[in-house]
């Protein structure tokens, strides 16, 4: 197949272009025709899902790719969209096959990728056992002792004068008995959040949850998660008012083996700066709106606030800027040399060119099969690389399938 016809390279163009509809397509299609092919169309789509937060998706395609051809690019891709979907152990997985096969391969790009995700893999699941282990000490805690309550009822009845039936009987007391509380537990359980531009998802860290034992409740800004059977029945295992309002009509609900996952469509689409808000005031009377008006009014100075904390989409108990530095002064301790050091240079000049350059760069790489890097768009959005391309001497261009590709033949010819 020619090159220009290729859907893989279809689909790269498309990518480079940001044309995503045209990229699923163009993928899709070299899916469809199967072959050899067909791993590196799936490993390329999930980087498109990824790229518009398609994380499901994202991992059905990376996972099958790995299982077509187990390649790099294809685990890291695995891992990104699980880390995402708070499957941890299945990303940790996954990082550590990608980071094997760079190791192996020997060139590798970005060697701090690897070392950044495992850890927070590692640290994830390890919070997870932490939340655990936490939830049962409270669960134990917030358990009444089991001891028999007795009522005792003292009656005090005048005496009979001389035996007389007709006699009046003073009234009979009871002794009160405490009124147990009725206010229902709230567990201690470690919850994760993380947000698209329409969703927002809470996941409720605990294991084995069952549909049968829990109860969801969702409200325009509140989202309530609690037990209605089996251990703590009634315990509150997540109750917050939300940031903005939600539509309980489009909320989804699913319950899996390490958690329990709300997903929450927003009633305004935007990014919140954080997950928990303020609850809506009750409406107050006009008396007390009155008085507390006045009583403002008193000389009392009112308490500034301090401003909130933004939070990330992705919401977590630990601090990622930590283990980024700690990764970076490793990385920085090793002095790169040979094809690192002139990959560290190429980094470099992507990092800080223009939005032109940066994609003179991706499209004359891509397009040339890694033959030609050029940082001048003018020219490289004039260029068909894929016709034009030019193989190292004595080899040339070919499809998976054998058949020979365009390309400017050796000048020695």
């Amino acid at each position: 197949m020619e090159g220009s016809d290729n859907p893989i390279h279809k689909g790269n163009q498309a990518f480079i272009d940001e044309d995503y509809p045209a990229t699923l397509q163009a993928y899709g299609e070299a899916i469809s025709l199967g072959g050899e092919g067909e791993a590196l169309a799936r490993s390329n789509r999930a980087a498109v899902y990824l790229k518009l937060s398609k994380h499901t998706e994202a991992l059905q395609d990376a996972s099958a790719a790995v299982k077509l051809m187990p390649t790099e690019m294809a685990f890291y891709r695995k891992g990104l969209a699980a880390f995402a979907l708070e499957e941890f152990e299945t990303a940790l997985e996954a990082f550590r096959q990608g980071k094997k096969l760079e190791e192996e391969r020997g060139d590798s790009n970005d060697p701090r990728k690897y070392r950044t995700w495992v850890r927070k893999c590692e640290a994830e699941l390890e919070a997870e056992e932490e939340a655990h282990a936490a939830a049962a000490a409270s669960s134990d805690r917030s358990m009444p002792p089991t001891t028999p309550t007795t009522t005792t009822t003292t009656s005090d009845v005048a005496p009979v004068s001389g035996g007389s039936v007709g006699a009046a009987a003073a009234p009979v007391k009871r002794t009160p008995v405490p009124a147990s509380s009725t206010a229902p537990a709230h567990l201690r359980i470690k919850f994760q959040y993380y947000q698209s531009y329409e969703k927002v998802t809470v996941a409720v860290l605990e294991k084995g949850l069952k549909e049968s034992e829990v109860k969801v409740d969702v409200e325009a800004k509140r989202l309530t998660v609690r037990r209605k059977a089996g251990d703590n029945a009634g315990a509150l295992l997540f109750d917050k008012v939300l940031y903005e309002e939600v539509l309980p009509e489009k909320c989804r609900t699913r319950f899996m083996a390490s958690k329990l996952e709300v997903t929450m469509t927003k009633k305004s689409p935007a990014d919140w700066p954080e997950l928990e808000g303020a609850a809506i005031p009750a409406a107050r009377p006009a008396a007390a709106a009155t008085a507390t008006d006045a009583s403002s009014t008193s000389g009392e100075a009112a308490v500034e606030q301090p401003p909130t904390k933004v939070a990330r989409p992705y919401s977590s108990t630990k601090d990622w800027d930590v283990v980024e530095k700690e990764v970076q002064k490793e990385l920085e301790a090793e002095k790169p040399g040979g094809e690192q050091a002139l990959n560290d240079l190429f980094k470099s000049i992507y990092g800080k060119a223009d939005e032109d350059t940066r994609r003179a760069m991706v499209k004359s790489f891509q397009t040339s099969g890694g033959t030609v890097l050029s940082t001048n768009w003018d020219e490289v959005g004039k260029a068909d690389y894929e016709k034009e391309r030019q193989a190292p001497k004595g080899m040339e261009w070919k499809t998976w399938e054998g058949e020979k590709l365009p390309q400017k033949e050796d000048d020695d010819n």
